[in-house]
This record gives structure tokens, sequence and C-alpha cells, in this order.
């Protein structure tokens, strides 16, 4: 996948110094936009920005540039769940981070960034992740899972008639016809 870089050079060179040597970036965008006088320029200051690496989710505050406070990272190997919801302009995007080991959850919240930066960024964070997480045991479980093995919860509505799965609970059977 080509990497979607859009945060200045200049930002990027100073951003880069937290990388490890052989980190690669795949999705450096701005987001969550602070509110400012009308007419003033945009400063780095003023936003926030979310990194996405071969190995490491990295959240920037603006303040990072001015007093070198507001940086944390995660490892991938800690995501659970990645979601969005798109607005007229823009999208937010949550990434549902869990420790199995403690089962310490915690969600990153991407606001205010352009529809197709949200998009990359699903697509980047589903895209290595072959597995999801139960909703009920949080338990690792393949994607075609029907029912979780550790707890027995229910992953995929089925139809009573056929036992294909729907995708809408409540809504017709596409295969069959019936509710």
């Amino acid at each position: 996948m080509e990497p979607l870089i859009r945060i200045k050079s200049k930002l990027m060179e100073h951003l880069g110094t937290m990388l490890g040597p052989d980190e690669k970036v795949i999705v450096a965008v701005p987001h969550n936009m602070q509110a400012i006088e009308t007419g003033r320029l945009q400063r780095p200051e003023t936003r926030d920005y979310f990194l996405i690496t071969d190995k490491r989710l990295i959240m920037v505050k603006g303040s990072y540039f001015t007093d070198g406070t507001g940086f944390k990272a995660y490892p991938r190997s800690l995501i659970a769940d990645v979601s969005s919801k798109s607005y007229n302009i823009g999208c937010n995007v949550s990434v549902l981070l869990v420790d199995n080991k403690t089962h310490n959850e915690l969600t990153l919240e991407v606001r205010n960034c352009r529809k197709a930066e949200g998009e990359t960024i699903m697509k980047v964070l589903n895209e290595d992740r072959d597995y999801r997480q139960c909703p009920s045991c949080t338990g690792i479980l393949d994607k075609d899972y029907t029912f979780c093995p550790n707890c027995g919860a229910p992953l995929k509505t089925i139809c009573r008639k056929c036992g294909k799965t729907i995708s809408n609970k409540g809504a017709p059977c596409p295969h069959c016809g019936s509710v």
C-alpha cells in the first residue's frame, strides 16, 4: 500500500525522530483541529496528529512541538476493533486496544479527519488483522466463527429457517426471505 502522508515534510522530519531505525510510516494525518480565530494561520500546536507505522499506532498532541509532551505509542498487536462514523465533511475513527493479558481496554479517537483519510486508516488497520475478538469474553476468534469457542456467545445472526448468515438483525433473510 502506498503511504498516506498528509503532514508537512518539516513536521514529519520532527516526528521522524521518535521512530525506530527500521520503522516505516504508513499513515500520518492531522486531526482534531482546535478552534482558532478567523484570519489566523494554522500552527502545528493547534492540531493533533495520528501516525500508523508498521509496528505502532502513535498519537501526538500539538503541544509536542512546543514543549515535547503529548506523545503516546501503542503496539499494533493490541488492536481489537476499528470503527468509524462519517459526517458531511469528515469522519471520526475509533480504535479499540485490548491487552489480553491484563484485559485493560483503551479507545483511541481520531477526530475530525477527512473521509478519505478515515477510510485509509480503517483499511490499513483492518487488513493485517486476520482475527477478531469476542464481544462477550474478549477471546481471540477467527473471522468466520459463528459462535465463540471460549464462552459460546453468538457472533453472527443466523436465519432460523435456512441456517445462513444474516447481516442485519431483524431484517428479512436475503437467502430465503423469512423474517
